[in-house]
C-alpha cells in the first residue's frame, strides 16, 4: 500500500504559512497560486471555492480511504467525489480555509493532494486491475507505489518546467496509454527476466502527439533511476517560459530524438555510478491459477456489468459506470459498507471515471449487481457507448469554453434512446473535453469531441469538433482524425444519426476498425453538413445557450488565458472557412464568388492579433496590407491583394479562373505558414531585409512615457489584442493607462495582461469604466 513521504507530511507546515500570509495580506495572488497549485488545489469559476485534487496511484483506494474521501468532501466541500481520468479523485466546492482541514483529515489515511497540480510528477497511471488481471505479463502495483513514493519525497518533482505523467502498463493491453504519457513503462520479460519497454514524449492537449521507444527493455530494478533520469534531462533542458511549448514532447520536438536519447543516457550513467536513485527489488507476480467459473445464476452480470475472472481462483472484478465519474457521499458510503457482506474487496479508479471493486468472490457477484444497482442511478454498461468520458467543463473548470458534462448527459439520454441495440453499442466509446486541453482525453477516444467557440451573426455560439479513431495499443496507438465542427446541440442528433447509418452501411463481417477507418470517416463528413447549420436565434434560441444551460451562451467566467483562446478561435474558424471555399471552388468549375470568399477570410484571419477586427471587404484588404504586408510579416508578392479580388468576377476564361484559384490557394498556404510561426505571445517573425519605418514622433530612448488608451465598447479578446499591440509600441517601464468597460473587460484584460508579464499598477472604478494602470516589462 502506497505510504505517504514525510517530506509531504512536513511541507504541510509551509502551506499554513503561506495560506496564513496570504489572507493576512503580506502574500501576493501570485506567489500563493505557484504554493498552492503543486498542493493540487485549483480556484474554480466560483473564486472564492477551490477544487482539491487527491492523489490515488494506479488508482488504489482501500475501503477506508474511499470513506475517508468521502466525509472530507461532505464536512468540506460540496458532497460529490469526482473521479478522473488520471485515476485521481477530486473534491469540489471546498473553501480557502477548509482545504487546511481537508489535508490534515487526508493525511490520517495516507492521502494527500501534494503532487495533483502545476508543474509536478502528477498521479502516476498504473492498470487498474494490476495484480488480479489474467492478461497481465507481472503485477506493476508496486512499481507504481514505489515510484510514487520516491518521486514525490524530491523537491525536484514538484519544480518542474511543465507537468510529468507517467503511465505502467502491465500488457499490451495498454490500459494507461504508454504513448500518450510524458513516460510510459510496458512491462516486458526478456531473457526469463522482468523488466519494462520506456516510451517516452507523449502527451495530449491543443497540440497532441504520440511518444517514441526510449528504451527496449529495462530490467525492473533499474527503473526506478531510468524514470529520474527522464525527469532529470527535462528539468535541465525543458522551456520554462513559453507555456505552449514547455511540455516534454517540445523538448524532444526541438533536441530531435538521437539528441535527447544521448543525454538520457548520459544523465542515466551518473544517477547509476553515484548511486543517485534507490532501486527496487524485483517483485514476484505469482502463478496464474485457472479462474474458478462464475456461478450460472451470475453470468447474465457480465453483459451488462464490466464483471472479470481474476488470476485468484474463485474471484472476480466488477466495475461499476459513474456517469460524469461524480459520487455522491451517500453513494460512496454505502459502495465502502460493501465490505460488511463481501469481505476482503478493495476498489480501484480508471481512466474511464469508473470505480472497479476488486477481490470479489463470485459467490456474492449476483448480491453485488443487485446493490449497486440500489445504491447508484444506473451502473450498468461500463466501457460501452454509454460510458461516456468528460472532463468537468465550464461547470467548474476556468479555461473550460463548453459544458461538457452536459453534453454527456445529453448524449446518454440520446444513446440510452436510440442505440442501445446498435451493433457498435459495446464497440465504440466516447470522450469529451471542454476545451483542446484534452482532459477528457478525447485525441485517444475512437469518438472524441472538443469544446470551441464561433460567431454566429454576431453572437457567441458554443460548437464541438468531432474526431474518430483514436486508440490506446502501445506501438499501434493512433491519435484520432479531425471530421469537422458543428453546434453543440446538434452533436446528439448527428451522432445517433451517424451510427445508424453505419450500422446500415456496414456489413455484419465488417468490425469497428472499418467504421473508424477512411470508409467510416467518409461517411461522417458526408453526414456532417447536415448538421452544422445555426439557426436565427429567433428561431432556435437554444442554439445559443450550453447544453444545461438556461441563459445564452458567453465567456463570462473564465480564468486567465481565455482571451487567448478566444483569438485562436477566431482565426482557425476564418482559416477552416477558406479552406472550405478553396475546396468548394475546384468542385464547381472554379466558381468566383468561392474564390473570393477564400482570399476575404484568409486576408482576416490573422488580423485579430494586429488589434483591427474588420468586417467590410475595404476594410480587410486596407488592413491585411498595413498590418501584416507593410509591417513585414506577410509576403510583398500580396501587396496588391484588392485589386486581385476586383478583377475575380464571372464570365472569366478557364485560364483566368485558374490563375485566381491558384492566386487564393498560395494566399491560403502563406497565412497558415505565418499562423504556425506565430509564438505564444501573438507575435510573428518578420520578413528578411525588412527595415521597421519608425515613426517621427517616437519618444527618446532614455524617455519614460505614460500614455493612455480608450478600449470602452471594445469587446472580448479584441481589446486584449488591442492592448497587447498598444503596450508594444511602448518601451519597458512606459505606463500605458488603459479605459475599459465593467465585466468581462477590465477582468479579462487584466489577467491576460499580467500574465504576459507586465505589471499591473492599479485598477481604478471611474463612473461606469475602469482605469487600468500597466507598466510594460
Amino acid at each position: 500500500m502506497f505510504e505517504l513521504p514525510q517530506l509531504v507530511q512536513d511541507r504541510v507546515a509551509y502551506y499554513k504559512t503561506a495560506l496564513d500570509s496570504y489572507q493576512k495580506g503580506e502574500m501576493s495572488d501570485e506567489r500563493f497560486k505557484a504554493v498552492r497549485v503543486p498542493w493540487g488545489i485549483y480556484s474554480q469559476r466560483r473564486s472564492d471555492l477551490y477544487m482539491m485534487r487527491v492523489r490515488l496511484p494506479g488508482g488504489s483506494v482501500q475501503p477506508s480511504q474511499l470513506g475517508a474521501l468521502a466525509s472530507a468532501s461532505e464536512q468540506f466541500g460540496d458532497g460529490v467525489l469526482h473521479v478522473t481520468t488520471r485515476q485521481d479523485i477530486q473534491l469540489h466546492g471546498v473553501s480557502l480555509q477548509g482545504t487546511i482541514a481537508a489535508i490534515d483529515y487526508l493525511h490520517r489515511y495516507q492521502l494527500s493532494p501534494y503532487g495533483g497540480g502545476g508543474n509536478t510528477v502528477r498521479n502516476i497511471l498504473g492498470c487498474p486491475r494490476a495484480g488480479v488481471c489474467r492478461r497481465e505479463i507481472f503485477d506493476v502495483g508496486p512499481h507504481v507505489e514505489h515510484l510514487s513514493e520516491y518521486l514525490l519525497q524530491e523537491e525536484t518533482s514538484v519544480r518542474l518546467p511543465r507537468k510529468f505523467k507517467i503511465g505502467v502498463a502491465g500488457c499490451r493491453g495498454d490500459c494507461v496509454g504508454c504513448l500518450i504519457n510524458d513516460v510510459g513503462l510496458l512491462a516486458k520479460i526478456q531473457n526469463d527476466k522482468k523488466g519494462f519497454a520506456v516510451y517516452c514524449g507523449g502527451g495530449m492537449g491543443a497540440k497532441s502527439s504520440l511518444g517514441f521507444p526510449l528504451d527496449d527493455f529495462v530490467e525492473e530494478g533499474r527503473i526506478l533511476p531510468v524514470v529520474v533520469a527522464i525527469r532529470n534531462v527535462f528539468n535541465a533542458k525543458g522551456d520554462r517560459k513559453n507555456k505552449r511549448r514547455n511540455r516534454l514532447r517540445f523538448l524532444l520536438e526541438d533536441l530531435g530524438i538521437d539528441a535527447f536519447r544521448e543525454l538520457y543516457f548520459e544523465e542515466l550513467a551518473s544517477l547509476e555510478k553515484t548511486g543517485g536513485a534507490e532501486a527496487l527489488a524485483p517483485v514476484g507476480a505469482g502463478d496464474a491459477p485457472t479462474p474458478a467459473p462464475i456461478p450460472a445464476a451470475d453470468r447474465s452480470s457480465i453483459s451488462d456489468f464490466g464483471v472479470e475472472p481474476q488470476r485468484q481462483q474463485g474471484l472476480s472484478t466488477v466495475e461499476l459506470r459513474i456517469p460524469g465519474g461524480d459520487l455522491s457521499v451517500q453513494s460512496t458510503r454505502e459502495l465502502v459498507a460493501l465490505q460488511q457482506e463481501t469481505p476482503g474487496i478493495t476498489f480501484r479508479t480508471n481512466q474511464r471515471q469508473n470505480l472497479i471493486i476488486v477481490g470479489v468472490q463470485n459467490r456474492y457477484l449476483g448480491f453485488i449487481r443487485q446493490r449497486s444497482m440500489d445504491i447508484l442511478d444506473d451502473p450498468k454498461y461500463p466501457d460501452t457507448l454509454l460510458d461516456v468520458v468528460s472532463c468537468k467543463g465550464a461547470t467548474t473548470c476556468n479555461l473550460g469554453l463548453c459544458n461538457s458534462t452536459g453534453l454527456a448527459n445529453a448524449l446518454q439520454e440520446r444513446i440510452r434512446a436510440d442505440l442501445i441495440d446498435n451493433r457498435f453499442f459495446r464497440e465504440l466509446s466516447i470522450r469529451i473535453s471542454g476545451c483542446p486541453n484534452a482532459c477528457g482525453q478525447h485525441p485517444i477516444s475512437p469518438l472524441g469531441f472538443y469544446g470551441m467557440v464561433k460567431k454566429v451573426s454576431g453572437r457567441t455560439v458554443p460548437f464541438y469538433r468531432f474526431l474518430m479513431g483514436g486508440k490506446m495499443a502501445v506501438m499501434e496507438s493512433q491519435l484520432a482524425a479531425e471530421v469537422g465542427i458543428l453546434p453543440a446541440r446538434n452533436v446528439p442528433a448527428f451522432l445517433s444519426d451517424f451510427l445508424n447509418e453505419a450500422e446500415n452501411a456496414f456489413g455484419e463481417q465488417e468490425d469497428v476498425e472499418s467504421l473508424l477507418s477512411t470508409q467510416g470517416l467518409r461517411l461522417a463528413r458526408a453526414l456532417l453538413p447536415l448538421y452544422q447549420n445555426v439557426p436565427d436565434y429567433e428561431d432556435s434560441p437554444d442554439f445559443y445557450r450550453d447544453w444545461g444551460a438556461s441563459v445564452d451562451f458567453s465567456l463570462d467566467g473564465l480564468g486567465k488565458s481565455e482571451c487567448g483562446a478566444g483569438v485562436i478561435d477566431i482565426i482557425e474558424s476564418d482559416l477552416s472557412g477558406a479552406r472550405s471555399s478553396i475546396i468548394e471552388a475546384e468542385k464547381q468549375d472554379y466558381e468566383s464568388e468561392l474564390i473570393k470568399n477564400s482570399i476575404f477570410l484568409s486576408a482576416r484571419a490573422l488580423l485579430i492579433v494586429r488589434g483591427t477586427d474588420p468586417s467590410s471587404k475595404e476594410e480587410v484588404f486596407s488592413q491585411f496590407v498595413e498590418k501584416l504586408v507593410m509591417s513585414g510579416i506577410a509576403d510583398e508578392v500580396f501587396l496588391e491583394i484588392p485589386d486581385v479580388y476586383d478583377s475575380i468576377m464571372d464570365g472569366q476564361s478557364h485560364s483566368e479562373k485558374m490563375e485566381s484559384f491558384q492566386y487564393a490557394t498560395r494566399l491560403l498556404d502563406h497565412i497558415n505558414e505565418l499562423y504556425g510561426l506565430m509564438d505564444s505571445s501573438f507575435n510573428f517573425p518578420v520578413r528578411e531585409n525588412w527595415k521597421k519605418q519608425e515613426p517621427a514622433s517616437m519618444p527618446s530612448v532614455n524617455e519614460t512615457i505614460q500614455v493612455i488608451q480608450d478600449l470602452r465598447g471594445t469587446p472580448c479578446p479584441l481589446n486584449f489584442v488591442k492592448a497587447k499591440i498598444f503596450l508594444e509600441a511602448l518601451k519597458p517601464g512606459d505606463v500605458a493607462n488603459l479605459l475599459l468597460d465593467d465585466g468581462e473587460p477590465i477582468i479579462n484584460v487584466s489577467q491576460s495582461l499580467k500574465e504576459e508579464g507586465h505589471e499591473i499598477i492599479d485598477i481604478e472604478s471611474v463612473d461606469e469604466y475602469y482605469s487600468l494602470s500597466v507598466r510594460k516589462q
